[in-house]
């Protein structure tokens, strides 16, 4: 073989590695993965209580309430969505059977007319809520040894709000009210500019008082 031949194909043989090294080894790309931030899930924190002040937490038994008379219709009421008992329960207790502690802060604090209000202007009332009615109804009539200057109370569902206004109540008298049936109990007492005496109360019917749970804010 002539030395132009052997120079003509080691020239050949270079060109071919160097194609082959360009078309199967070229650098791979360096391919991350991007996950997501983790989501905060909310928690729900059982037996804890409310974190106003003046609001205590109670587990006790509960009973029906009087209903008070209003006119319908009102937009100006913070409550007027609430139509029916479902979403008054909804209110008060979320899917997941945990209380809902800024409805009850709510209520208790600055809404409980216009929740009596709204309450009083559903079209019907089940059996189960006029059962408690009346059963909170009989506990009122058996307090004792005080002045009541005004009392409202409504049931709907698993839910009884009561609001007096009187000159004293006395921890047996609180007792009498609260134990009227199967609930989780809620309760503000403050005193008016006048002296006379403020008590609202929210009870939400439960199989087992013993249970409880409550969501944050």
């Amino acid at each position: 073989m002539s030395p132009s031949r052997v120079i003509t194909l080691v020239i050949i043989s270079i060109t071919l590695s160097i194609l082959a090294s360009q078309l199967f080894f070229k650098p791979q790309l360096d391919i991350t993965t991007t996950l997501p931030n983790d989501i905060a899930i909310p928690t729900v924190d059982k037996n804890q209580p409310s974190a106003k002040p003046g609001i205590s937490v109670k587990q006790v038994s509960d009973d029906s309430l009087n209903i008070a008379d209003v006119e319908s219709g009102n937009n100006s009421n913070q409550y007027f969505e609430l139509l029916d008992e479902t979403q008054i329960d909804a209110l008060f207790v979320n899917q997941t059977g945990a209380i809902e502690r800024k409805a009850l802060v709510n209520v208790l604090t600055s809404g409980m007319n216009d929740f009596i209000e709204q309450v009083s202007n559903l079209p019907i009332s089940s059996e189960f809520a006029i059962e408690r009615q009346h059963k909170l109804n009989q506990q009122l009539l058996d307090i004792k040894n005080m002045t009541i200057y005004e009392q409202y109370a409504v049931c709907a569902g698993r839910i009884c709000a009561l609001s007096i206004t009187t000159n004293e109540l006395t921890e047996a008298n609180k007792q009498l009210i609260e134990n009227f049936d199967s609930n989780h109990s809620f309760v503000n007492t403050s005193e008016s500019a006048t002296g006379e005496l403020d008590f609202k109360g929210i009870y939400i019917y439960t199989d087992d008082p013993s249970q409880m749970a409550m969501t944050r804010f």
